[in-house]
């Protein structure tokens, strides 16, 4: 009996370094070939996979969740190869770093591998990290070159078509004093969030990246995503979806391979800017001719321009940016013209400038100057070490609703159509209103008042039964 305690004794020990010796992680094409034995005859069981691949049943249980995933994996792909990627030693020194990184970047300051170092090891103290030795973390010209042809072995899996690059920008409101209104989403061109930060928030880029998805799966379109390791761009709760494949580009590199960057940005804020200066003109204008002052723009009337800049961006221009990247994979036709209708936009944003200067006897500022306005501004603003740390600390909170609009009564609408009315029978001779102008609006008063006598009797019939209940 007590040889056989000492066996089962032995064979504990022997258990316990086999779970030693367990591997932390399996390659994307080794995951596939679990799922693919795991769908054969007889069924293998997980103990006996995690035993063959010597992983944790654990483990083997978390792929098989995600079979779907690893089954449509190309074993060709650059992704077959990978493992799941390490997480950050000190994440919270490399968020605060990733943040200033981002600031710097748009204040134009001049980063270089000495001086990432040194903030990396002002953060650590700050935020009290022990053991922390900062490293340059600066991308070399010929290490850029091999994340090239990384890239270029993930994208050459995809049509052009597919692949997406998503960024974010500013357009600076205090160029003019805008007053924020909750908005009803499904009236707008664009999906609209507010925020008492005004930077972008993880449950913002969360619920875009739902909402994206949903679309795409109706469409039955996969596309893959770049994006930047900005300290933003986390998912929650490990979160998949069917028809994105997300790819997040190499630290330190998003300002030489994100295409958003490379003159797409530029285009879309000169088209914005351009809309925006044509309707202060109009605005400048009519209240030239009325003596009423010049209204303020709202930001319902800027989303609007925001989504009609967008469409204006030339496919060239997008095209353009992505080949300046390099990071597509090459093609024998394509013929490069990187400056393609980019002075052109310079141009007509010069001449509208000119045109809002001389009514307002200023000199004006040069185009380039306005589409850095905010740059600029934000050069004496550049946040401190500590106020980045707070910052890092507030992103995560939820999205805040914004002040919303008082509701309007039925009874007020009636009140304001019937007042067009009367100002267009007023004004008949003096403007050009036409017959359809009138009938239009009466047409929309008697839908309005149809309302009203339905919700009013709605309202009795209510009253009716909770008297008689």
């Amino acid at each position: 009996m007590p040889q056989e305690k000492r066996q089962k004794i032995s064979k504990g020990k022997e258990k316990a370094s086999d779970i030693k010796r367990t591997r932390a992680s399996l390659t994307g094409a080794q995951k596939q070939e679990v799922c693919l034995k795991k769908l054969q005859k007889p069924t293998p069981k997980n103990k006996e996979l995690a035993k063959e691949y010597d992983v944790s049943q654990g483990m083997i249980s978390d792929i098989l969740k995600k079979s779907e995933k690893w089954l449509a994996l190309k074993l060709d792909s650059y992704e077959a190869s990978l493992k799941k990627q390490v997480k950050p030693s000190f994440p919270q020194v490399d968020e605060a770093l990733g943040f200033w990184v981002e600031k710097a970047i748009n204040n134009n300051i001049t980063i270089s591998g000495e001086l990432l170092a040194q903030k990396a090891c002002d953060f650590a103290t700050l935020l009290d990290v022990q053991d922390f030795k900062g490293s340059d973390g600066w991308v070399a010209e010929e290490d850029l070159n091999e994340m090239r042809k990384d890239l270029q072995n993930i994208l050459k899996e995809y049509s052009p078509d597919d692949i997406f690059n998503i960024d974010e920008t500013g357009l600076y409101w205090k160029m003019s004093q805008i007053e924020l209104y909750q908005l009803v989403q499904s009236s707008l061109p664009v999906q609209y969030y507010w925020n008492k930060t005004a930077y972008m928030q993880v449950s913002i880029w969360n619920d875009w990246l739902k909402l994206f998805d949903s679309r795409l799966r109706l469409q039955n379109r996969h596309i893959i995503l770049l994006y930047d390791g900005a300290s933003t761009h986390k998912l929650i709760d490990d979160v998949e979806f069917s028809n994105i494949r997300l790819h997040k580009l190499p630290p330190n590199t998003t300002s030489r391979l994100q295409p958003c960057d490379a003159g797409i940005i530029h285009s879309f804020k000169a088209q914005y800017r351009k809309l925006f200066l044509r309707n202060r003109i109009k605005a400048f204008d009519n209240s030239q001719e009325t003596g009423q002052p010049i209204p303020e723009i709202t930001i319902k009337k800027a989303i609007k321009y925001v989504a009609k800049a967008w469409e204006l961006v030339q496919p060239v221009t997008i095209t353009n940016g992505w080949r300046k990247t390099g990071i597509l994979p090459p093609s024998t036709d394509d013929d490069i013209d990187f400056d393609f209708d980019e002075f052109e936009e310079v141009d007509q944003l010069q001449d509208l400038i000119g045109q809002l200067a001389s009514k307002i006897y200023r000199s004006p500022m040069s185009a380039e100057e306005y589409l850095e306005y905010e740059k600029d501004e934000t050069n004496h603003q550049m946040m401190t070490d500590k106020e980045i740390i707070e910052m890092i600390k507030e992103l995560e909170e939820p999205n805040v609703e914004g002040p919303e609009i008082p509701i309007i009564s039925n009874y007020e609408a009636l009140a304001a159509l019937n007042q067009i009315i009367t100002y267009i029978e007023q004004k008949s001779d003096k403007m050009e209103f036409s017959n359809d102008h009138i009938r239009t609006i009466k047409k929309l008063r008697k839908v309005i008042e149809r309302e009203e006598f339905h919700s009013k009797q709605q309202v009795t019939l209510d009253s009716y039964f909770s008297i008689n209940i």
